[in-house]
């Protein structure tokens, strides 16, 4: 290689190396910023799922809390006084 051409070399070696760290760069924000859409969902997802499990529990607890009322007879004592003579 003759003296005159290598500057011309180093330079465009140096244009390429810089150009493949641009691509490197863009592809990781790229990357970042898809990433960041699916960390979301899968934290919305498992909110939706504590979410619904907390539903059914309550729903437990509230037909559990209706069969406890229809089953238990109506304390009617109080209204079964005597007029006073």
């Amino acid at each position: 290689m003759s003296p005159v051409n290598r500057p011309v070399v180093y330079s465009l070696l140096t244009v390429v190396a810089v150009l493949l760290r641009g691509i490197m760069t863009v592809l990781g924000v790229a990357y970042q910023r898809h990433q960041r859409p699916e960390d979301q969902t899968t934290v919305l997802q498992r909110n939706l799922y504590q979410q619904q499990s907390r539903i059914k529990s309550l729903q437990v607890i509230v037909k559990n809390c209706y069969s406890l009322l229809s089953t238990t007879p109506a304390d009617t004592s109080r209204y079964n006084t005597l007029p006073a003579n």
